[in-house]
């Protein structure tokens, strides 16, 4: 499957009737309705999944069209994580801890967060062991719910983010380590969860001071690799994009509205994994 490949989205107001959306500005990249509706296909449910355009200032207001379009559940990506977790009366599994939720139940307004389990899963199948220093590059909802996830794990958490003053109120009270510049020295890990990917943009990384084996783990994915990850390609070092962390947190967003297993091997090949 061409991940380049544009995905059909809607504006909100123009949203049709469906079960289930992932919501974001912008989402035509978005390879979540491919996915889910691969799982559905699979276990030959008659369900849709759509892709809809929110602003953030628009967000409250679309979700009570898509609460009276019958809509059952919605994803939620960059840059509505934070205004999910405030719209959300119930917070399931911990969501509270992360400040940010990536799942809703409209239905209760309720929330989780699958991206922490799914984001760690992925470093575990990369060998990157609790107890290992991990940097993680951001300070958006994003960033905010994978430093507390990696600190809940026990990994030691460094920080950095162009504006040091909104890191600063990501992380009060949280024991990371907060850099003046990118240094990737001694990481097991180097995180990207800005939104530079997304933009083309690279990041003030120098790659030659990561030790051998650092992991430079991009949240995001799209049609080419991200210049973030095509530097510690460059250095040789090992990179992952934000694909294996989508199907994961797919799955489990999957399970947690359905009550199922979900089909993860036909998710997977479905974005050509």
């Amino acid at each position: 499957m061409d991940v380049s490949e544009e995905m059909s989205w809607f504006e909100w107001r123009d949203a049709p009737v469906a079960e289930f959306a992932v919501l974001g500005d912008p989402v035509s990249h978005s390879l979540s309705p491919k996915m889910h509706s691969a799982a559905y296909a699979d276990l030959d449910l008659d369900l849709n999944y759509v892709a809809i355009r929110v602003e953030l200032s628009e967000f409250d207001q679309a979700l009570d069209h898509l609460v009276a379009l019958g809509y059952r559940g919605v994803n939620v990506t960059v840059p509505l994580k934070e205004v999910a977790f405030e719209w959300c009366e119930i917070l399931e599994d911990g969501a509270w801890r992360f400040g940010a939720v990536n799942t809703i139940r409209l239905e209760d307004r309720a929330g989780m967060n699958t991206d922490v389990p799914g984001f760690l899963s992925v470093l575990r199948a990369h060998s990157v062991e609790p107890g290992s220093r991990v940097l993680v590059l951001g300070a958006g909802g994003s960033a905010r719910a994978v430093i507390r996830g990696l600190l809940d794990e026990g990994y030691l958490v460094r920080g950095w983010n162009r504006t040091r003053a909104k890191l600063n109120a990501v992380v009060e009270g949280l024991d990371v380590e907060i850099l003046d510049d990118a240094d990737v020295r001694g990481c097991g890990a180097v995180v990207n969860a800005t939104s530079a990917s997304l933009k083309g943009l690279d990041l003030p990384v120098e790659w030659s001071h990561a030790a051998d084996g650092c992991l430079a783990f991009d949240l995001a994915y799209g049609e080419e690799m991200s210049p973030f990850l095509r530097g510690a390609m460059g250095r040789g070092l090992p990179v992952t994009d934000g694909l294996p962390m989508l199907v994961e947190q797919g799955a489990l967003a999957f399970e947690w509205w359905l009550g199922r297993p979900a089909p993860r091997t036909a998710m997977l090949r479905s974005v050509g994994l």
